[in-house]
C-alpha cells in the first residue's frame, strides 16, 4: 500500500509552455524559481491593520494572558493537537506523546517552560520540511501546487498554548460586528 501511494503521490514531470520536462533538475528549478518568485513578492499589508477595532484587554484579561505556563496547560495542548494525525519532520504524532506521557512528561513540561522563560526556541527544534500538494488531480503545472509545511509537535504544543490563552480573550477584543472565527459568532447572521 506505502508503494502505490508514493506511486500516486509521485509526479514525473511539469508542462512549461506547452513542453513536458522530465529531467528532475529542471522540474526542480521550476518549482524553486516558482515559489522564490511567489514568496518574495511584496504583500501590499498597510502599516495600520484596523487596531482601531480592537477593544482594549482588561487588567484581568491581560493577567490571564501573562501568567506562567502550568503542567496541566501543557498537557491539555497535548490533548487538544489530536492523536494520529500528520507526522511531523520528527516523525511523531501526538498518539506518541499521549500513549508515552508519563515517560516524557518532564522532558516536555521542562521544554515548554524554558521556551516561555527565555524566549528562545532551540535550533535544533526549528526545522521544518515543505512538501508540495497537489490542488488537482493529475497536476501538470507548477501553479497546481502548494506548498505545506510540516513542523514537529513542539511548535504545535507551543501554538495551541497560545491558541488556547487567546481564545480567552479574544471575543472581547474583536469588534462584534466581525462575526468569522470567534466561537458562539456565526459568518452568516
Amino acid at each position: 500500500m506505502l508503494k502505490k501511494k508514493r506511486r500516486q503521490l509521485t509526479f514525473k514531470g511539469i508542462l512549461k509552455k506547452g513542453e513536458w520536462i522530465e529531467d528532475p533538475n529542471l522540474v526542480m528549478a521550476k518549482f524553486l524559481n516558482h515559489f522564490r518568485i511567489r514568496f518574495n513578492m511584496a504583500t501590499g499589508i498597510p502599516s495600520s491593520f484596523g487596531a482601531e477595532l480592537l477593544n482594549p484587554l482588561s487588567s484581568t484579561q491581560q493577567d490571564c494572558l501573562d501568567q506562567n505556563i502550568t503542567r496541566e496547560e501543557i498537557k491539555k495542548a497535548v490533548w487538544d493537537s489530536g492523536g494520529n494525525r500528520a507526522l511531523g519532520p520528527d516523525g511523531l504524532t501526538f498518539k506518541f506523546f499521549m500513549t508515552f506521557w508519563d515517560l516524557i512528561e518532564g522532558d516536555v513540561v521542562r521544554f515548554v517552560l524554558e521556551l516561555f522563560c527565555t524566549n528562545s526556541f532551540p535550533k535544533v527544534c526549528n526545522s521544518s520540511f515543505i512538501a508540495l500538494i497537489s490542488k488537482v488531480h493529475n497536476a501538470k503545472f507548477v501553479t497546481d501546487f502548494r506548498p505545506i509545511s510540516l513542523i514537529g509537535c513542539q511548535y504545535k504544543i507551543i501554538g495551541k498554548i497560545l491558541a488556547n490563552r487567546l481564545s480567552g480573550v479574544i471575543g472581547s477584543c474583536i469588534n462584534p460586528v466581525q462575526s468569522a472565527f470567534i466561537k458562539g459568532r456565526n459568518i452568516l447572521c
